[in-house]
């Protein structure tokens, strides 16, 4: 059992590597032009006074779309399992990631949102900005996390895993 833990830290820390590095790739030059969008939509969206409105109407769309994507993930698991299919490691984390944490984020926004009933325009430009900031910062994740991982994921398990090539000729 020490070794199995052991190994499943060290993947952990690899995986959490892959998603920094997928995010990092969102502020080089033509992503970073998409990130400054995003940014400058979510600030100007901010100036509006029901602003909050648009907030948690996005919110509640990303989490239907989280939940949806969460159906998904959990049908493709379990044609697996019937199947008596393989399961590596990283192909699970990628799939449990997609387990609703994001999902949580968003709801936990809303929650905050929707309770301290924030009014965006009369915040500070300083407070403006950190929303802003967080905000774009969520959608990469967001997108990194039920996007780009899992259209990634067969080559980064073939790049860990050589025996995953032959398991899936198989």
């Amino acid at each position: 059992m020490d070794v199995i833990t052991a190994k499943q830290k060290q993947m952990n820390k690899r995986y959490w590597k892959i998603i920094c590095h997928f995010v990092k790739e969102w502020f080089t030059l033509p992503k970073s032009l998409i990130t400054v969008s995003i940014f400058v939509s979510v600030y100007i969206l901010l100036q509006f006074p029901i602003s909050s409105y648009f907030i948690l109407g996005a919110l509640s769309i990303g989490v239907i779309a989280e939940i949806v994507m969460l159906f998904k993930v959990r049908k493709q698991r379990k044609v697996k399992e019937e199947n008596n299919e393989k399961l590596f490691l990283l192909e699970d984390m990628i799939g449990s990631t997609k387990n609703g944490y994001t999902g949580l984020v968003f709801i936990n926004l809303f929650n905050i949102v929707s309770t301290s009933r924030l009014d965006f325009s009369d915040s500070g430009f300083f407070w403006q900005l950190v929303f802003s900031g967080t905000i774009t910062l969520l959608i990469i994740l967001f997108n990194v996390v039920n996007y780009v991982l899992p259209e990634k994921a067969q080559e980064l398990l073939e790049e860990t895993h050589p025996e995953y090539k032959l398991v899936k000729k198989l």
